[in-house]
């Protein structure tokens, strides 16, 4: 299904449609400017949804009675300082691997372009040459 352009005005209309409250537009709409609704709306609004007795979010949407736009985006903003939070510590352990893993094996293959050669890895996943 294609979706057709939508204003941040009619964005909001929607959400406001499913029962969420938006208590500030032009600061949603910024939110929304700088986010991307679909990023920011289809990747959080599950917690936020009524769901039937499978839990599952019902047809058509509705937000839970209650649920602020303002929650929505501070769950949005805490995932992105995790995941930034997360990162740099990710970056610095993969980047210590990559040179254990290039000295050792350049000292056991120490001949120029051995990574080249086909002779310096093994197939078995579990084995190390």
């Amino acid at each position: 299904m294609v979706e057709s352009f939508k204003t941040y005005e009619e964005q909001l209309q929607i959400l406001r449609d499913r029962g969420l409250i938006i208590e500030n537009d032009s600061e949603a709409i910024s939110f929304l400017q700088s986010e991307n609704y679909y990023n920011f709306i289809n990747g959080y609004k599950d917690l936020f949804l009524q769901v039937d007795n499978d839990s599952k979010p019902i047809t058509p949407e509705k937000y839970i009675q209650g649920t602020r736009f303002e929650e929505i985006k501070a769950l949005y903003l805490l995932n992105r300082d995790l995941r930034s939070t997360l990162l740099r510590p990710c970056i610095i352990f993969e980047n210590s691997i990559k040179s254990i893993i290039a000295y050792e094996f350049c000292q056991k293959f120490p001949e120029s372009n051995a990574y080249l050669n086909q002779e310096s890895f093994s197939g078995d996943l579990l084995q190390i040459n």
